[in-house]
């Protein structure tokens, strides 16, 4: 399965000059207790919570991680990206990675960097305190171009 993956990553990245990459995780309920699923309080029931790179334009999935429905949304994203980027098909190329506010803490941003990831995360409007910071430092961005 895994040369698999990495013979369809080569396809679809190897004309690209730039790639966007989607993270994201979904839920899967299970009927039963199976090996491997857990509960999750949010779901409020018993399943699998798989973690997903996709490739944006075609939704295909480059990487994946079936993991205990009581994982957070962002673990083990870092294994995910070593075997995106293991093969050598990313070299040279504008990466995007797009994801949402699970996937933004000061652990994952320095990983795009060390990627040399452009990303976008979505952010929750609750979190004020980030928000602030964010206008703060986009302020500050914008003033320093005139």
């Amino acid at each position: 399965m895994e040369k698999l993956l990495i013979k369809l990553s080569n396809l679809i990245t190897i004309k690209q000059d730039a790639l966007i990459l989607d993270a994201d995780s979904t839920y899967v309920v299970c009927n039963g207790k199976q090996d491997g699923s857990a509960h999750n309080v949010h779901y409020n029931n018993h399943g699998f919570h798989p973690l997903l790179v996709t490739e944006h334009i075609s939704k295909t999935v480059l990487a994946s991680k079936l993991r205990p429905g009581n994982k957070h949304c962002a673990d083990g994203l870092e294994n995910l990206l070593s075997f995106i980027f293991a093969n050598g098909t990313t070299k040279n190329k504008n990466i995007l990675l797009r994801a949402d506010s699970a996937f933004c803490n000061s652990t994952k941003i320095s990983l795009y960097e060390e990627y040399n990831l452009k990303y976008s995360v979505k952010l929750m409007r609750r979190d004020k305190t980030l928000g602030a910071l964010i206008n703060k430092l986009l302020l500050n961005e914008l003033s320093t171009c005139n």
